[in-house]
């Protein structure tokens, strides 16, 4: 078999002609320029193709079958593949010459001409994006006032993203319709669109769009005899506004409105009489539907075509060949995996400094790792694609692990290339450089609360302007608002407020006068802020809601009526549902004037619901919108409600009147019954969204928890072009829908354990968790761990043993399953985070419980954030270390997963170095940083939605007192300037980490100034004496905190009042052997917790951890100079006395 290629991608793109050498194919390639792919990942694969034929101006649109004719080899050819969409044509007239399949070259044309494509889809009604052509700067400009702004500019034929212009200003616009048609064809391999005949001489042509927002998806598929293999989504990595170049993506890709998408598709393919063709369909999912952004008549560039064969365990090279050859292609499969890609990019220019990790070192799962530049290359900031230098790809067994193994590889292999910044060689850029990617529009603020759908208020607002501003009053008090909005205007003016809880408009009010220059208003008394709890609890009077009107009062006076919802069926039916219709299209009459009036009277400005009751009742004015309103009137518009809501803020009026009318939305709840139930089996939302009706789905119920009804089991927005069609659609909805419960047992709890039973039980021997509640089966390997009778089941186990452990837990699982998996050790997180992933449980995940054992997860978070950190990196290289030591002259080698000080070197002469590289050193395993001169500090605390219970201890000594067999021991901090900066750094660590609710154990270094260098963070509570010192000072058990948060209950839950204002504490270690003599008389009865687990005569062992010891000792007291007498009495007046451990039969020998 003999095929000719036409061009490949670049990257990797010569992948497909090694997979069809392997299959015994022939394979010509048939290229403009072999220079231009030489320098790309695979091109020594060039080699297995049977010849090479450049043709220069290949894309100049001449006859193909006379240039290539006698340049082909002895063999007939069998079939052409073309894998450039500005080769479609003349590879359409090629294969058709030559007798092969072939799409026809009308449709191979249209492919090729953006705006033809848009044209024909525009006339079967597909998409309703606006647009136009120019050929000329003035034709262009007047698209753009047409349009409006923003808009994008680009060409009509081309690839790569070249010559596309995100234009938020009329100069931008101008600016880029210079480039699209002045750019000759052929420059760079990204010619332009244009018109002209068939052999050359064409005028390039602009194609001017209305901007829009929203989810980036692409549909890969083939179309053969008009049969379509639709593959799948692929979803791309968001990316800032303005820039054109692709960070990554996954395949494949699940999504709300992947059932409209999929229409969307199916339907374009029919309109543009495709036949016979491999389609790469770029969509972007907006707010109110998906969108075109492109169709390209071929198989998805970069390494996508890689990316998808791993993931549908098929060869995509050989679909390509058997559609090219008239073979048929086999039927769409279900992926077996999912396949993530991350490309690697620089923000800013620099040189890269660092080497990348070896395969061993990145992640499990990551499947190809290439990288285009080493020590001393020079990389561009990230704008068009070709700034790319390398990518990861990883393969997951779902889409969640996939993409955040592909990111955190990612991350971590730019981290080892350590780019250096320097300052751009740019022409006329001022210091900070010219504005990037042309992100601009007016400035608006929205001013947001945790109930918002946050990201997609910001993501809507963005088709208005990229210059947004999110003040989120569930993170910031009135006061931090005001101070960031007045930052935020001083850098560039706020042209609206945008307030979308009805519970913020008066803030918001406030913020506008000062945006205003009216100085500072006069802040809201609460009382006048509560004022719209009683409008809610009005609501509640208005007799039999009939119509929610929706409007938007705007500065002057103006008021936009924008749609009208009906609530006559929001009443509980027999089976517990209820409706709500909106029907796109004018207000009537009878309401708009009403409506107007009664929002002038209400005198607010921004969003607003009017509520009319049955009987002519006054209406209620109640601010703000909510998350099922905007469902509902995007369902039914293709222009979404936050647009309109951040045009009328601009001062721009909102016109009702869009080509929508007689759409109609339908919402929809579904309720549950009453008691305790589990859920067994239910419709999930990925599987509703299979339906083109439907617009949203929220499925508020998980499958493993125990819920009490009645409660919602499902809200879903349904739309159609008219009621009848919404009504039907509904109908065939709810038939298809499973629900099945059972009624609840105890929640089934599963414990590892390596402490014993005070982990699940209080002091006086009773549970800790409600028996009426829980069922309690602990894997436990202390000693007497199974003994009491809190547990329900208890077995002794090797819980460090991973297989033992995931056997266990299977046959516990199977008996009863489990509902919830705990324990409180650092070693055990991660196990535990794999049993939930295995069991379906909710809790902490293995991709967070990493974030709180990897330290070099660690210090990519500290850093990101912000967080001072000392200087070092994980250890890939001998020289990582050398270099650091010549630095600073003394470091820190640590693991980078390990807990208690074990395994950590302070390396202080080159000697210690040399031997430390040489018995120690392997590859990604440590992390080596500069030694930080300071104390070190432990901050502990119990996070619980929002609220943090915490103290701050100072060591007394480093905690690698462990290693020279001396007192470790640490004393509440009480200075108040200290405690004040600990708190500051805990809370910068609960945002990086984003703890919601948790135990966390910190350690920083505390300066001669005062201030706080980041050393460690784990997710548990710490060890030694610091359980009972946080239980002293906050009366809060740090073991049951940490059980109680895994379980999901309040942490707090148990709380007795503290004992003392100061705690401090006493570990003290051993080499390990007999106890001979023991005396800690001095201290005992001053002992708030006293541990000697040991008697005289036994053996006790080595303690290779800072955690555990041979004797522990904590005290509190209201006198800080107290706790730290009775400390100093603890590390120097308790005597042990240790000797050799006696032999079999021997009578021992003390030393």
């Amino acid at each position: 078999m003999h095929v000719v290629l036409l061009e490949t991608a670049y990257v990797r793109g010569f992948d497909v002609v090694a997979e069809m050498a392997d299959d015994g194919i022939e394979v010509t390639f048939v290229t403009e320029r072999l220079d231009a792919y030489r320098a790309n990942a695979g091109f020594e694969l060039i080699e297995r193709a049977a010849r090479v034929v450049e043709l220069a101006d290949l894309s100049g649109g001449h006859d193909l079958a006379a240039r290539l004719r006698g340049r082909l080899g002895p063999h007939p050819v069998d079939g052409v593949i073309c894998r450039d969409e500005n080769l479609l044509h003349g590879a359409a007239r090629f294969a058709r010459e030559l007798g092969l399949p072939h799409e026809s070259p009308e449709a191979a044309r249209l492919l090729g001409d953006k705006s033809a494509v848009r044209e024909r889809l525009g006339k079967a009604g597909i998409g309703s994006l606006r647009w136009r052509r120019a050929v000329t700067e003035e034709e262009g400009l007047a698209a753009v006032d047409e349009i409006g702004l923003p808009c994008v500019v680009k060409p009509t034929s081309g690839r790569y993203s070249v010559g596309v212009t995100v234009a938020w200003t009329r100069e931008q616009a101008a600016a880029g319709l210079a480039e699209v048609l002045r750019v000759a064809d052929g420059n760079g391999g990204a010619p332009t669109g244009g018109t002209g005949d068939e052999e050359g001489g064409e005028r390039p042509v602009a194609l001017v769009e209305e901007y829009a927002v929203g989810r980036h998806v692409s549909a890969e598929l083939l179309v053969q005899d008009g049969r379509v293999v639709l593959y799948g989504f692929a979803e791309r990595v968001p990316a800032a506004p303005g820039t054109t170049a692709e960070l990554g993506g996954h395949f494949p890709a699940r999504f709300p409105g992947m059932g409209a998408a999929r229409r969307f598709v199916l339907d374009a393919v029919e309109a543009l009489g495709v036949r016979a063709s491999a389609l790469h369909v770029e969509l972007l999912l907006t707010p109110t539907g998906p969108e075109l952004i492109e169709v390209n008549g071929r198989i998805a560039g970069h390494v996508v075509t890689r990316q998808m064969s791993l993931a549908l365990d098929r060869s995509i090279a050989r679909d390509l060949v058997a559609l090219a050859t008239g073979a048929p292609v086999e039927d769409a499969a279900p992926p077996v995996a999912t396949v993530a890609l991350r490309a690697l990019w620089s923000r800013e220019e620099g040189i890269v400094r660092g080497t990348p990790p070896g395969p061993r070192e990145l992640p499990a799962g990551v499947v190809d790792c290439q990288v285009t530049a080493g020590p001393g290359d020079r990389v561009p900031a990230l704008g068009t694609n070709h700034d790319r230098f390398g990518y990861v790809m990883v393969r997951g067994a779902d889409a969640a692990t996939a993409v955040r193994t592909a990111a955190e590889a990612a991350a971590q292999v730019q981290e080892s290339l350590r780019i250096e910044p320097v300052a751009a060689e740019r022409p006329g850029a001022g210091p900070a450089g010219p504005e990037r990617g042309g992100v601009g529009g007016e400035h608006v603020v929205l001013l947001l609360d945790g109930d918002d759908p946050v990201e997609r208020i910001v993501a809507a607002a963005g088709a208005v302007t990229a210059r947004l501003t999110v003040l989120r009053r569930d993170e910031l008090t009135f006061d931090e608002v005001r101070a960031r909005f007045l930052a935020a205007h001083e850098g560039a003016a706020v042209a609206a407020v945008l307030s979308w809880s009805g519970a913020y408009e008066r803030e918001a009010r406030e913020l506008r006068a000062l945006a205003a220059g009216a100085g500072r208003a006069d802040e809201p008394r609460s009382e006048e802020l509560g004022e719209l709890d009683g409008l809610l609890e009005e609501l509640a009077f208005v007799s039999d809601p009939v119509h929610t009107v929706l409007a938007l009062a705007a500065a002057g006076g103006r008021v936009d009526v924008l749609a009208v919802i009906d609530e006559s069926g929001d009443q509980a039916a027999e089976d517990g549902s209820t409706e709500r219709r909106l029907t796109a299209g004018p207000v009537p009459a009878r309401l708009l004037a009403r409506t107007v009036e009664a929002v002038r009277e209400a005198a607010i400005e921004g969003p607003a619901r009017i509520v009319f009751g049955a009987r002519n009742t006054r209406p209620l004015v109640l601010p703000g919108f909510d998350r099922q309103v905007l469902d509902l009137y995007d369902a039914a518009h293709r222009r979404s409600l936050v647009a309109a809501a951040a045009e009328s803020a601009l001062g721009r009026p909102v016109s009702a009147a869009l080509p929508d009318a007689g759409r109609v939305a339908v919402q929809r709840h579904l309720l549950t019954g009453p008691g305790r139930f589990r859920v067994v089996a239910a419709t999930g939302a990925e599987e509703l969204y299979d339906r083109p009706e439907v617009a949203f789905v929220r499925t508020p119920l998980d499958r493993e928890g125990v819920h009490s009804g009645p409660v919602v089991r499902l809200e879903y927005t349904a739309a159609a072009p008219d009621t009848v069609r919404a009504e039907q659609a509904v109908a065939r909805i709810e038939r298809s829908l499973l629900w099945k419960t059972e009624p609840a047992d105890r929640t089934h709890v599963l414990l590892l354990d390596r402490i014993g039973p005070g982990v699940w039980t209080r002091d006086d021997g009773s549970p800790l968790l409600d028996p009426d509640r829980f069922r309690l089966s602990v894997l436990s390997s202390a000693a007497g761990g199974t003994q009491g009778g809190a547990a329900d089941f208890a077995a002794r186990t090797d819980v460090f043993d991973p297989d033992g452990v995931r056997v266990l837990a299977g046959a516990v699982h199977a008996l009863y399953p489990v509902d919830r998996v705990a324990t409180v050790s650092e070693r055990l997180l991660e196990p535990a985070a794999e049993l939930r992933a295995r069991l379906g449980t909710p809790g902490s995940d293995p991709a967070t419980a990493r974030k709180f054992v990897d330290k070099a997860v660690m210090k990519r978070i500290a850093r990101r954030a912000g967080i001072p950190t000392a200087e070092g990196h994980l250890i890939h290289t001998p020289e990582d270390v050398t270099d650091l030591f010549a630095r600073h002259g003394r470091v820190v080698v640590k693991p980078r997963d390990g807990s208690g000080s074990y395994g950590v070197s302070v390396l202080t002469d080159a000697r210690q170095v040399e031997r430390w590289v040489r018995e120690e050193f392997a590859p990604g395993t440590h992390l080596c940083e500069g030694f930080v001169a300071g104390d070190m500090c432990h901050i502990d605390a119990v996070v619980h939605e929002g609220e943090v219970i915490w103290d701050v201890s100072r060591y007394v000594s480093d905690t690698l007192a462990v290693s020279r067999v001396e007192p470790l021991s640490s004393i509440t901090v009480a200075d108040p300037a200290v405690r004040a900066a600990a708190r500051e750094l805990l809370g910068r660590v609960v945002d990086a980490w984003q703890v919601r609710a948790g135990v966390l154990h910190l350690e920083a270094f505390l300066d001669e100034a005062g201030s706080f260098t980041f050393c460690e963070v784990a997710g548990r509570p710490g060890g030694a004496g610091i359980r009972q010192a946080f239980l002293a000072t906050t009366g809060v058990d740090l073991f049951h905190a940490k059980v109680l948060t895994d379980v999901g209950l309040d942490p707090r839950a148990g709380r007795i009042a503290p004992v003392g204002a100061y705690a401090g504490w006493t570990v003290h270690f051993t080499v390990g052997g007999m106890l001979l003599d023991f005396d800690d008389s001095a201290v005992a009865q001053d002992a708030y917790y006293r541990n000697v687990p040991y008697r005289i005569g036994d053996v006790v062992p080595p303690q290779p951890f800072s955690g555990t010891g041979a004797c522990t000792y904590v005290f509190t007291h209201d006198s800080h100079e107290e706790v730290r007498r009775l400390v100093s009495r603890a590390e120097h007046e308790v005597r042990l006395v240790i000797g050799l451990e006696p032999k079999p039969g021997s009578a021992g020998a003390g030393r």
